[in-house]
């Protein structure tokens, strides 16, 4: 019988570089964090080989005029990468390495940054191939001998995003929030992932640092925690599902006197697999010698899911002979269809 497997052909990496400018407006007097990462978005199979879309994601907080400020950049990114014919791609994406630097005039500074990212592809790819599942001899008893081999099918790679917001009261003893320096991710914590028909449903929680200067001009900090539930439309059958969940775009802003909103983007990828197992004929040993029917008509009614080889087994023919002795019979039997054989019998 014909039966699938999907190979791993090997894992290829591919360097990207992405830049952008962001005009300041002002003089930056300090940087106090730098933070890039970098996210793919969409794989394409395409021809030979993938189109690869995606972002860095950038983070500055810095100082400027005697203030403290965030600034948020997306740097999108599309690569191709070459491989084979009908191959299945998983792809992440690293930054290698990332700078920041600082140009611009006397009075008006500009942010230059420069990303180097390194796209791993680990590349799969389906094959079909036919495999002996039975012997049979109407003449002799055959002794086999059986292996069985159980593995993992790669499927499809799922992606999705979505915008969570929460909000915390930070005011101490009357006194507001005055402005917000940073919003900076502190933890990522996928608490359940919950499969059921076809889709997979990632509960967790993005806790974030907000630094702010209160109303009486002094820096304090306060937690938030976002909850959020994501769901992923599975691309295919899965028995085992394999989940990462990263944060992006995370900001905040005074809401009231002394509450404060957080927003974020949480990037959910699914890899799904499918177990699989197939058995096999590895040896065959030649037995006794099967004595004759010597019937010459045999009526026999299918059972359910028997196959003319089913058949042919219990009949001691051949399933062509069976085949051209009952026309109306497909390869798959229904149950109860009637199969008629006639033989030919020495006098």
């Amino acid at each position: 019988g014909e039966s699938s497997f999907t190979r791993c052909l090997g894992v290829t990496n591919t360097d990207v570089s992405v830049d952008e400018q962001y005009s300041v407006g002002a003089v930056v007097e300090k940087i106090l964090a730098f933070d890039c990462a970098a996210e793919v978005t969409k794989v394409t199979e395409d021809g030979a080989g993938a189109l690869v879309e995606g972002e860095a994601d950038v983070t500055v907080v810095y100082v400027s005029d005697g203030k403290t400020v965030q600034k948020n950049m997306t740097l999108p990114f599309v690569q191709r990468i070459e491989g084979e014919e009908g191959a299945a791609y998983d792809v992440c994406a690293e930054v290698r390495d990332s700078k920041l630097v600082i140009g611009g005039s006397a009075t008006e500074n500009v942010f230059e940054v420069k990303a180097d990212i390194t796209l791993t592809a680990t590349v799969w790819k389906s094959y079909s191939s036919d495999l002996v599942t039975d012997v049979y001899c109407p003449t002799k008893e055959m002794k086999l001998s059986r292996m069985c081999l159980s593995y993992d099918k790669f499927c499809k790679i799922c992606r999705t995003r979505e915008r969570i917001s929460g909000s915390v009261e930070a005011g101490e003893n009357g006194v507001g929030v005055s402005r917000i320096a940073a919003a900076l991710e502190r933890e990522n914590s996928v608490a359940t992932v919950d499969v059921k028909e076809g889709t997979a449903t990632v509960e967790g929680v993005l806790s974030v640092t907000v630094i702010y200067r209160d109303d009486n001009e002094d820096c304090r900090s306060v937690d938030v925690d976002l909850p959020y539930s994501c769901e992923a439309t599975l691309c295919g059958e899965a028995d085992k599902v394999d989940v990462e969940v990263s944060a992006c775009d995370v900001s905040a802003k005074v809401k009231r006197d002394s509450e404060i909103e957080v927003t974020a983007t949480v990037c959910v990828t699914v890899r799904n697999t499918v177990s699989c197992k197939v058995c096999a004929i590895d040896g065959v040993e030649e037995g006794a010698d099967i004595a004759p029917c010597d019937d010459a008509v045999s009526i026999y009614y299918a059972k359910k899911g028997e196959t003319l080889w089913d058949i042919a087994k219990k009949l001691s023919m051949s399933p062509e002979d069976i085949a051209a002795q009952n026309p109306s019979l497909g390869e798959e039997t229904a149950a109860g269809d009637k199969v008629v054989v006639y033989r030919e019998i020495a006098v």
